[in-house]
């Protein structure tokens, strides 16, 4: 297992799909450390291309293996060198290296262990003096004249480091908060393999759409799934592209529309030509005069103009016609009530069969009444060219 873990430590950084990666991290979920898996995994996490998410993750989950090893030093660096990389990153790591040590059971903790003392093997005596503290006639020179053992001072045992944890205290056996970590991170490297597959395909599926509107509405859901996401920057920049390809294609729409909208106003408005009657005249010059106003700018605003003016000429003419006809009108019917009035506004004077003024001073013996002659008579008198027959010719006659 070391030498296998050690060809990992030296394994140089090679491009690998995602697919294999997922593969990788299922395989090192069932076994934490296989070797070429581990190589994978060590790839992702220094080849720069792949996603800072997927890269933190993986340098998070290969630092682990160290501490599952025991290598607390390397586990320390690795740790070190992924809060540089990536700040934001410290909390993948939730364990520490005290996870993978326990309290040593040989020695409770102590790292002490008690031992025959291997000088007096375990008698507490000198063996130079035999415990008697006397070389001779001299105090021995081992026990200084004690008796007692120089090594053990008498106690016949002595502490020497616990041979288990070496002194330490602590025994290397990884704690199940690590290998819970280690699978946390595998799963979240195998998830965001599998989300960058979806935002992949999504992405171009996108970028294909041809139609703006369809294309911004899968964009849109696009950012909605994947608004965690750092990588969205092309996937703005084709949004705001297809939103304004969206406005000029609406703007070109509503051009159309006005145009097309203007052309069936001018139509109407050139049908206003035909207007006969003197209310049509009124509307038809009302309405271009609206539109006038209301649209000073058009390019037909000439031939609008023109028109205007024919019809504002026709309709004075047609006022012409219509005050010349109640002009003759009003004469004839003057005319009318003067011929039907005068015989009450000037009633004839009856005639007169009186005498002439002056006639009763007339001596009438001197004229003869020419209504009361015969027809000889008046022959008679216009013979002799006289007025007056002589009585004598009146009586003969």
């Amino acid at each position: 297992m070391a030498a296998a873990f050690a060809v990992c430590l030296s394994a140089s950084a090679q491009n690998v799909t995602e697919a294999r990666l997922q593969q990788a991290c299922a395989a090192l979920q069932r076994s934490p450390l296989a070797a070429a898996e581990l190589q994978i995994l060590s790839s992702a996490a220094h080849v720069l291309t792949n996603s800072p998410a997927l890269r933190s993750r993986a340098m998070a989950a290969y630092s682990l293996t160290f501490l599952m090893n025991g290598n607390t030093n390397a586990f320390e660096r690795a740790t070190q060198l992924l809060q540089s990389t990536f700040p934001k990153a410290a909390r993948l790591i939730t364990v520490t290296r005290s996870d993978a040590f326990v309290t040593c059971d040989t020695c409770i903790g102590t790292g002490i262990q008690m031992m025959l003392c291997p000088s007096c093997m375990g008698t507490g005596k000198c063996k130079a003096c035999d415990g008697t503290g006397k070389k001779g006639s001299e105090a021995c020179p081992a026990c200084k004249g004690k008796g007692s053992c120089a090594m053990c001072a008498g106690k016949k045992k002595i502490e020497t480091a616990c041979p288990t944890c070496k002194g330490t205290r602590l025994v290397f056996k990884p704690n199940e908060k690590i290998r819970s970590n280690y699978d946390v991170l595998l799963t979240s490297i195998v998830s965001i393999c599998q989300e960058n597959v979806r935002f992949s395909e999504q992405f171009g599926l996108a970028s294909r759409e041809t139609d703006t509107v369809t294309q911004i509405a899968l964009l849109k859901k696009l950012f909605q799934e994947f608004s965690h996401r750092d990588d969205l920057g092309p996937a703005k920049d084709l949004l705001e592209q297809a939103v304004n390809a969206s406005h000029n294609q609406e703007a070109l729409r509503l051009k159309k529309q006005e145009q097309e909208k203007s052309n069936r106003e001018l139509e109407a408005l050139r049908k206003l030509h035909d207007a006969d009657t003197l209310d049509d005249l009124n509307r038809a010059i009302a309405t271009l005069a609206v539109y006038l106003k209301d649209h000073p700018g058009t390019p037909a605003k000439m031939e609008l103009q023109t028109l205007l003016d024919d019809l504002v000429a026709a309709r004075n003419r047609k006022l012409l016609t219509r005050k010349i006809i109640y002009g003759l009108v009003s004469l004839f019917g003057v005319l009318f009530l003067i011929t039907s009035l005068k015989p009450l506004l000037f009633k004839k004077k009856p005639d007169h069969f009186g005498p002439l003024p002056g006639m009763d001073k007339l001596d009438k013996s001197k004229y003869t009444d020419p209504l009361s002659l015969t027809s000889e008579e008046s022959k008679a008198r216009v013979k002799a060219k006289t007025a007056r027959l002589s009585p004598s010719e009146d009586r003969t006659e």
